[in-house]
């Protein structure tokens, strides 16, 4: 996540380092073209002033007899600076609306890629939320399992103890009846000998 938005940041500098690249570009060719203007006028004015010095000097020696209908070159001359700043300028206004237009392309780009880049990053949180969801999930799932396991192991030990205690229950058992059956038959033994050495001695006294 952290590497999907340091890209993205690193892509709207980079977008923007365009952009304003794309506006200095710009400035720079509108200058240029101001400063071709500017020149173009001085150049006018200059040549407008020579051919005016020109024509009053061939006026003077014209006929006067010219026709009042006839343009004069001075018209002339400022017709030709008229059309030449009219074509100077219109050549501007294209250059400047092709430069609007690679500017706005450039805009209408970032905010597309800056859009792209926007959908990618909720896909990713929404992915990563997912994983974190499913992952908690398995972990969830582990851990019931985990205490299942301890609950069945703690029954089978319980359940073993059980069953050790029982068979040495009657095991201690088994051993307390083999004395009392060695005891009894010990003194049962011992019984009957004494009872056999009365009846000897009884015998013995009735002689």
């Amino acid at each position: 996540m952290a590497q999907l938005e340091a890209k993205m940041r690193a892509h709207v500098l980079e977008q923007e380092k365009v952009l304003a690249a794309e506006i200095v570009d710009r400035q720079n060719k509108i200058k240029v073209l101001d400063g071709r203007v500017s020149d173009v006028d001085d150049r006018a004015r200059l040549g407008i002033l020579g051919l005016q010095t020109a024509v009053g000097s061939v006026e003077k020696k014209a006929n006067k007899a010219k026709t009042q209908t006839q343009p004069s070159n001075h018209d002339e001359m400022y017709r030709l600076q008229a059309q030449n700043a009219e074509g100077i300028r219109e050549q501007v206004a294209r250059d400047v609306a092709k430069l609007d237009h690679r500017l706005s392309d450039v805009e209408a780009k970032m905010k597309q890629h800056t859009h792209d880049l926007d959908h990618k990053l909720q896909s990713a949180k929404a992915e990563e939320q997912e994983a974190n969801t499913i992952m908690g999930d398995k972990m969830q799932q582990k851990i019931d399992s985990v205490i299942f396991s301890q609950d069945r192991l703690k029954k089978q030990v319980d359940k073993l103890q059980n069953d050790v205690q029982v068979r040495d229950e009657r095991k201690l058992r088994e051993q307390e009846d083999s004395i009392l059956r060695r005891d009894v038959e010990r003194f049962g033994t011992k019984y009957s000998d004494l009872n056999t050495k009365m009846k000897g001695v009884m015998t013995v006294g009735a002689y």
